[in-house]
């Protein structure tokens, strides 16, 4: 191996692999080249135990990433793949419990067993494109059991996620154990399939999954459909529109908690808002202590409805 700045690195067909960091930096950056040589390969256990990464920022040029990686990277928050990555080992990122945000390649080809085993943090994951999905990163995508956002780069939009989780009860009378499902979020998983995002299977699944989850985990899933609506079809925009209109005050909440103060302009061109659930909702953001989401539903009320006439008791 060959001493390069905090790395010791090796060849492999004309390229360099990264078997080693030797720094004590937080922000790791990567080169592209190493003493002319194109970056293709971060060997196994290269960084494994530098619990002070918090980021590393991965070269364009980088193909592979070896077992064991960045296991044990307890700091890492983000994982940034480039576009020519096509393997990721076992284990890559066992035990980086701080990880919450993960970009990859949609035709990233080979993922290795756990790995982000034990990264409980994840729920902000983003993939290049809806379309030509590797069976392994809809697998990964398929097995995550938390909830979580998956961002469509290309298409620029974001589709929210439920957990779920299992149960296992063993019915020794019967010799066996019986596998029960909790959550709504196994429903929705379904939509990632081999090849791309099936928007009809994930609009599908709202229905099925309110008896799963509460409104206001519905609400956001709704809200935030509306907001990115892409293959959107009619009947699902009614119903999308009339659970947010029976269900108001945890769309403020969701809304809120999305800080998504433009949803409000989209649920009104859906016709989200009546006279009858309006003041329901200026309500719910006023005792959320949100003056700007306030405001705006007050824009909304003396669009649609008229300014509130006052009463007097005589």
């Amino acid at each position: 191996m060959v001493n390069y700045g905090d790395f010791e690195y090796g060849i492999l067909n004309e390229g360099a692999v990264i078997e080693k960091y030797n720094g004590q930096k937080s922000f790791v950056i990567i080169p592209e080249f190493i003493d002319g040589l194109e970056v293709v390969s971060i060997g196994a256990e290269a960084f494994r135990g530098h619990g002070e990464i918090k980021e590393v920022g991965f070269p364009k040029s980088l193909a592979s990433v070896g077992n064991y990686a960045f296991c044990e990277c307890r700091g890492l928050k983000a994982v940034n793949f480039g576009p020519k990555v096509n393997f990721a080992g076992d284990h890559c990122f066992y035990n980086c419990r701080a990880i919450e945000r993960m970009e990859l390649p949609s035709g990233l080809e080979y993922i290795g067993d756990g790995f982000v085993k034990n990264c409980e943090g994840l729920n902000d994951i983003t993939i290049s494109s809806d379309v030509g999905i590797s069976s392994s990163v809809a697998s990964f995508l398929n097995e995550l059991s938390g909830s979580f956002s998956l961002n469509i780069k290309d298409k620029g939009i974001r589709l929210l996620f439920p957990s779920f989780g299992y149960e296992y009860i063993d019915r020794s009378y019967a010799k066996v154990f019986e596998t029960v499902t909790h959550g709504g979020g196994l429903l929705y998983r379904k939509c990632i399939e081999k090849g791309n995002i099936n928007y009809s299977a994930y609009d599908w699944a709202f229905k099925r999954a309110q008896m799963e989850e509460l409104p206001e985990t519905m609400c956001q899933i709704a809200v935030n459909r509306l907001m990115n609506d892409i293959k959107l079809e009619s009947g699902y925009k009614e119903i999308y529109r009339d659970y947010i209109s029976a269900n108001i005050e945890s769309a403020v909440r969701a809304a809120v908690f999305m800080e998504m103060l433009e949803a409000f302009d989209k649920m009104e061109d859906y016709g989200v808002f009546t006279a009858d659930n309006i003041s329901k909702a200026i309500e719910t953001a006023s005792e959320l202590k949100r003056p700007d989401f306030t405001a705006a539903l007050i824009d909304i009320r003396q669009r649609n409805f008229g300014a509130r006439r006052k009463t007097f008791d005589l």
